[in-house]
């Protein structure tokens, strides 16, 4: 049984296959409430306590936190690392919040089309929803007023505010030198581990207040990531070990372990399959990496599928709508991810000038005569 970093610094493996996977689970799990309205019962939930949607994004954190963590590590300075995250994230959002606020909501509004762009909000949606200020909640002036899951724009959008704040957690472990500290790193994982568990058995806090809990179950499980791709050399892959696992979750279902133990099945499970399994899927790796746009714009082509076409189920939904999600993905990642991740560098560098414009060195005084 080989171990982690056997595999983990080639580029040889599943991650876009796994990313791409975990993008459409998302979709597949909003499926129900698209066509039923926000009170169906999403895939898995009956089974696991958690939908189709809440496991997808577990795998897509654990990952992301093991390719930021080795990201910043590898990274020239900070300015590379903010570049590189901010350019992964912020173009690709802000053209669809502003396809979704100029294009999209005057087609699909009830309203005239001068009552739509008389609301404020109508201007103000890309700018908040690009900055990640304002929640996902916004809602456009008559958009989606008629269908099964009302007034709801772009749902899965609320993670990637998260997403972001990891992204400035990973920045600051590594400034402290967390990172390169197994040790350290060890420390803040199990203080982390403790106030999850804390908070989970003795109050609840993760019941009353979305925000808390969606910080401790996010932020475990992007250290988790991390924790991957630290402690690599010891760590191995095999099937046994996931098999043992999953187990163990079984065992301890009915306990407050329950969550803790099922997530870190899952992302040992995912590793397993990002790097054991070969052979003609990785043939996946040949095709763009289009899960971001399937996660950013499959609720609203679902939203406009059900609008026009009310009839359909979730399974019909499905079929009608990945032909144009697919297309909208492959577009967002060719026209807009992509160019932009190329200018990185160039963006990391007019950071520096910028950086260097501002923090002036300090002079060091002539001694006296």
């Amino acid at each position: 049984m080989r171990y982690l970093d056997h595999y983990a610094e080639g580029r040889n493996n599943n991650f876009n296959l796994i990313r791409f996977m975990a993008a459409f689970a998302v979709v597949i799990s909003h499926s129900a409430p698209i066509v039923r309205g926000g009170d169906a019962t999403e895939l898995l939930f009956l089974e696991t306590g958690y939908t189709l949607g809440h496991h997808a994004v577990n795998v897509f954190f654990v990952v992301s936190g093991f390719l930021i963590a080795r990201s910043f590590i590898r990274s020239r300075d900070v300015y590379a690392y903010m570049s590189a995250r901010a350019l992964r994230l912020i173009p690709g959002l802000m053209v669809a919040s502003l396809i979704t606020a100029f294009i999209l909501g005057p087609l699909v509004t009830s309203v005239s089309l001068s009552e739509y762009f008389s609301d404020s909000i109508t201007w103000k949606y890309a700018p908040l929803i690009t900055s990640m200020v304002a929640e996902n909640t916004m809602t456009l002036k008559g958009v989606f007023d008629t269908v099964p899951f009302t007034n709801e724009l772009n749902t899965p959008l609320w993670t990637l505010r998260w997403e972001g704040l990891a992204y400035l957690g990973v920045m600051v472990l590594g400034l402290l030198g967390v990172l390169l500290s197994p040790g350290r790193f060890g420390i803040v994982l199990a203080a982390f581990v403790a106030v999850f568990m804390a908070v989970t058995a003795f109050t609840n806090l993760r019941v009353e207040i979305s925000a808390i809990d969606h910080a401790l179950r996010l932020g475990f499980i992007f250290l988790l990531g991390g924790a991957f791709y630290i402690y690599r050399s010891r760590i191995p892959l095999g099937i046994i070990p996931a098999i043992l696992a999953w187990g163990l979750v079984y065992l301890v279902k009915d306990t407050v372990f329950y969550q803790i133990t099922m997530i870190t099945a899952l992302a040992y499970s995912t590793f397993w399959f990002a790097y054991v399994p070969g052979g003609i899927i990785r043939q996946f790796n040949k095709l763009n990496d289009v899960s971001y746009g399937i996660y950013i714009y499959g609720f609203p082509i679902g939203q406009v599928t059900i609008l026009l076409l009310p009839f359909l189920n979730p399974f019909t939904l499905l079929l009608v709508m990945t032909p144009f999600l697919l297309a909208a993905a492959t577009l967002s990642y060719r026209l807009i991810e992509a160019p932009a991740m190329d200018k990185r560098n160039w963006f990391a560098e007019n950071m520096r000038i910028v950086a260097g414009r501002v923090i002036k060195p300090r002079k060091v005084q002539e001694p006296a005569e």
